[in-house]
């Protein structure tokens, strides 16, 4: 199912507009999960816009948001995003923040996240395909 909506994404995603997609596999360190196996962002340089898609995102908005994007330097940019209404076992529906720092050279991101009211530790990082 997360493979479906994923490639939903990808084709979603490869919009004119949007220059780039990377396609990134994770790696969750934190002890809490909250971190997608796979996350899709889109990057376009010249407008200095982006877009992610996961599986949080997916449950919420059933297509790609967009994020808050921060250019870093030539190679590195930070995606922000916020969910609110994700569903929560413990009480129903939370906010989920999510920073996303994408190495575009080497293909790299590290990921941080909070669960909004809770202590916890969302972490991770991994590497990104360029598919478009």
């Amino acid at each position: 199912m997360r493979n479906q909506v994923l490639a939903i994404a990808l084709a979603l995603l490869a919009t004119p507009g949007l220059s780039e997609t990377y396609d990134c596999t994770t790696t969750n360190y934190g002890s809490d999960g909250w971190i997608s196996d796979r996350i899709i962002l889109g990057l376009d340089r010249e407008a200095e816009v982006g877009s992610a898609f996961d599986y949080y995102i997916n449950e919420v908005h059933k297509a790609p948001i967009p994020v808050t994007l921060k250019k870093r330097n030539e190679t590195s940019y930070r995606f922000d995003w916020k969910l609110r209404n994700v569903k929560s076992n413990n009480s129903g529906s939370a906010i989920l923040s999510h920073i996303v720092i994408l190495n575009t050279s080497a293909r790299t991101f590290t990921i941080r996240g909070r669960l909004h009211g809770y202590d916890n530790v969302i972490r991770g990082n991994g590497t990104c395909e360029l598919v478009k």
